[in-house]
């Protein structure tokens, strides 16, 4: 077997991983455990210091209800560790994406963001407290991630028409906001990396309406974001960010519902590492790359090129910004989808959530070399 420490995109939050050749049979017979009642959405970070990955799952029918916390054992399967009685109302995609963990409060342990603006740290003990309140929009999706450089983490809160950034403080509470306004992008994704290659994490925003332009906003030390708008050619909800074409900037992959000009399907934004103008894009092709609201990067196979990993699907990266038809690793409708390193082997696994069975599946990474 041949083992290789890969650290692809260590600089854009990539987690490194230990590749390997050849493909196949990627992921192992899967493990179960409970999710909870309704889970939708699920974040992975290490919540009660153990080096281990742990899971934050959105429970909830109509709305989110509840946040239940998950302690990984380090075998793929988890145990409950905490849980969060939340009050979110009801809206269409509070399950796309409600929820992030960060350490707001730089006390090494991941906290919890809604998409409600509420945000709760991590007391260690498998308690969560509210320690803020972000208001002033009906937020629909939440990120988080330093965007002035100041070693603090922000909370980037988008509504139908903007969003809006919250500039932390380092203890839990933060004193001031930016605002982008004026902006029709209800319900999409938003997603932190470094796109203008300056060492300040930036903000891309996909858009939610056919014919409308998603949107990257670049962080400054001085707090004064420039923004520009990128066309995405059609309704997207979900996208991965990473280095698809291997030329050291940031691209992202997006799925695409379709217009009348543009068969659903899904293309890749080509990062130029600068501000502006408008990322060069490609459409790949016309069908269903990793299913919709779902996908992740990551290097399966172990080529040293990023994959994209979506709800029971696999798309080999060729390297060039081109991806291989979907192959197929598991049947069936999943809701939400995570990947880490669940067993601690330096491998990338899978974790998938079923909200009718109320299950959280994972895929453990066979690791093989062929």
């Amino acid at each position: 077997m041949l083992h290789r420490t890969l650290s692809v995109l260590a600089a854009f939050g990539v987690i490194s991983l230990q590749s390997f050749a050849g493909t196949g049979n990627f992921f192992l017979p899967p493990v179960q455990s409970d999710a909870g009642s309704n889970p939708s959405y699920v974040v992975s970070a290490d919540f009660n210091g153990d080096g281990i990955p742990d899971l934050a799952i959105v429970n909830g029918s109509d709305a989110m209800t509840s946040i239940l916390v998950l302690a990984g054992v380090g075998d793929g399967t988890f145990q409950p560790y905490g849980k969060v009685e939340v009050s979110f109302p009801p809206r269409p995609w509070f399950s796309l994406q409600g929820l992030c963990a960060a350490d707001v409060n730089n006390d090494g342990l991941a906290d919890l963001v809604t998409a409600l603006g509420d945000v709760y740290l991590n007391l260690g003990d498998g308690t969560f407290q509210k320690v803020a309140e972000l208001r002033g929009r009906n937020w629909d999706v939440v990120a988080a991630g330093d965007l002035d450089a100041d070693g603090n983490i922000d909370v980037v809160l988008s509504y139908t028409f903007g969003l809006w950034v919250f500039w932390g403080n380092g203890d839990g509470t933060f004193s001031s906001r930016f605002e982008i306004n004026g902006f029709t992008a209800s319900g999409s994704g938003l997603f932190i990396g470094d796109f203008n290659n300056d060492g300040i994490l930036d903000v891309f925003k996909l858009s939610g309406n056919v014919g409308l332009d998603g949107l990257v906003a670049y962080g400054r030390a001085d707090r004064r974001l420039t923004w520009t708008r990128t066309m995405i050619f059609g309704e997207s909800y979900d996208a991965a960010i990473g280095d698809f074409n291997g030329d050291g900037k940031l691209d992202v992959s997006a799925h695409l519902t379709g217009t009348v000009s543009r068969p659903r399907g899904f293309g890749v934004f080509f990062g130029t590492g600068e501000i502006g103008p408008p990322f060069p894009f490609r459409f790949i092709g016309d069908y269903e790359p990793y299913g919709s609201r779902g996908v992740k990067a990551g290097d399966v196979d172990g080529d040293g090129i990023l994959d994209l990993i979506g709800k029971g699907f696999v798309n080999i990266g060729n390297g060039d910004g081109t991806f291989s038809e979907p192959i197929r690793f598991q049947a069936g409708q999943f809701d939400g989808i995570e990947t880490a390193d669940f067993n601690q082997d330096g491998w990338v696994d899978v974790a998938l959530i079923n909200r009718a069975a109320g299950t959280v599946t994972v895929y453990l990474n066979a690791g093989r070399s062929e």
